[in-house]
């Protein structure tokens, strides 16, 4: 099964708004309370951010400036941990791996687990652009988000920020370097 933590449990009701997440994580509970069988054959897969969020989402997406050099900014605090993961590349793997191992085992997905000061490095190596990162406020925004979007993009990062993507360090999941045979992944400079 594929699932995201629950922000508003894991946060006691502080973030509300993170629906995409809660509606996986309310699925996956239900799954365990419910069908007690079935899930005694389950294992959970918990993708990372997705890499391709850079390429295609306005609030990850760099930009070019004036003197040539690219910008990031977006709400993630410059120190956080962020699993990062190809999603079309990584998910066959994780789902292989999971299969190896015993049922009810739930990993976090990513290839890489890594600060966003250190991605913008690995960024600015792999391409030879001079790259900044640019850390903007809680409830600003660096790209045009729509106001129906605004409370859950702010509860996501404020979520990412304090507890983290992966569920805080008491989650259940284990990363997937703690699997029996963990799936082989490209790097994320690759």
């Amino acid at each position: 099964m594929s699932s995201l933590p629950g922000p508003m449990k894991l946060s006691g009701g502080k973030y509300t708004n993170v629906c995409h997440h809660d509606s996986k994580a309310d699925a996956e509970e239900y799954g365990e309370q419910r069908q007690p069988e079935l899930w005694a054959k389950t294992s959970v897969y918990l993708p990372g951010y997705f890499l391709s969020n850079f390429l295609t989402h306005p609030m990850a997406q760099p930009t070019k400036k004036q003197k040539g050099n690219i910008q990031f900014a977006n709400n993630l605090d410059l120190d956080t941990k962020i699993p990062l993961t190809s999603h079309d590349q990584d998910s066959g793997p994780f789902s292989k791996a999971l299969i190896q191992n015993p049922p009810e085992t739930s990993v976090v997905g990513y290839r890489a687990w890594i600060t966003p000061r250190e991605f913008i490095q690995v960024f600015s190596e792999v391409t030879g652009y001079e790259t900044e990162l640019l850390h903007i406020p809680p409830g600003e925004f660096s790209f045009d988000c729509k106001p129906e979007l605004r409370a859950e993009v702010q509860d996501n990062f404020g979520f990412a920020n304090e507890i983290g993507l992966h569920g805080g360090d008491d989650s259940p999941a284990v990363h997937p370097n703690e699997l029996n045979l963990p799936p082989q992944l490209e790097r994320v400079e690759d």
